[in-house]
C-alpha cells in the first residue's frame, strides 16, 4: 500500500504472494486503495529461479515468516504449520507481460538467492534499485550477484554508517548506470 501510494495514479504495483491468505488479504487492500495511488497486481506465486512449482511451508508463528522447502526459511518461523504446493515464477519470466519495475522489494524468507538467479535479465537491462532483506545465508551470494551485475551495495540499516554490507539484513541495490 505505502508503495501504491508512492507510485502514484500512473505507477504499478505488482506484488507476488504464494500464500493464498495472504494474497486474499492483499487483494482486499488492493481494491481498497486511494484513487490518487498505483494500481496494485496481486500474483498468488512465488518468485524463484525457475517457474513451474514448489512447496510453500506456513509458518506456526507468524504467516510472514513463510518460507519455500527447498531453503531453510528463518528461526522465527517457529517450524511449519502446514505445507500447500504454490506456483513459482523467475523475475525475468514475468518481463513478458509485466512491465520492468523501477523499483524491486524483496522479502523472501530465505529465497533471495532463488530470486536473484531468476531475474538476470531484469538485473542487466531493466536496472530497477533493489531493496533486499537477506540472511546470513544468502548475503554472500545476493551480494556477489548484484555487483557483477554492476550495482552499488549499501547497508540498508537506518545509522549503520560504520557496519559492512556483510553485516546487513537489509540491502539496497543501486544500479551504476
Amino acid at each position: 500500500m505505502a508503495a501504491s501510494g508512492l507510485a502514484g495514479r500512473e505507477g504499478l504495483v505488482v506484488a507476488l504472494e504464494p500464500d493464498r491468505f495472504l494474497s486474499g488479504l492483499l487483494f482486499r487492500s488492493a481494491s481498497a486503495r486511494s484513487a490518487e495511488s498505483a494500481p496494485i497486481e496481486v500474483l498468488c506465486c512465488a518468485a524463484s529461479d525457475r517457474t513451474g512449482t514448489a512447496v510453500l511451508n506456513i509458518a506456526r508463528r507468524g504467516r510472514s515468516t513463510n518460507f519455500l522447502s527447498t531453503v531453510a526459511g528463518r528461526p522465527d518461523s517457529g517450524g511449519v504449520r502446514e505445507s500447500e504446493r504454490v506456483m513459482v515464477a523467475s523475475l525475468d519470466s514475468l518481463l513478458a507481460d509485466l512491465p520492468g519495475p523501477q523499483v524491486l522489494k524483496i522479502d523472501v524468507e530465505g529465497a533471495e538467492a532463488l530470486v536473484i538467479r531468476g531475474a538476470r535479465h531484469l538485473l542487466t537491462h531493466v536496472r530497477p534499485t533493489i531493496l533486499c532483506e537477506v540472511g546470513d545465508d544468502t548475503r554472500r551470494e545476493v551480494i556477489e550477484t548484484l555487483s557483477a551485475c554492476d550495482y552499488s551495495i549499501v547497508d540498508g540499516e537506518p545509522g549503520s554508517d560504520s557496519r559492512s554490507v556483510m553485516e546487513s539484513t537489509n540491502l539496497i541495490g543501486i544500479p551504476r548506470r
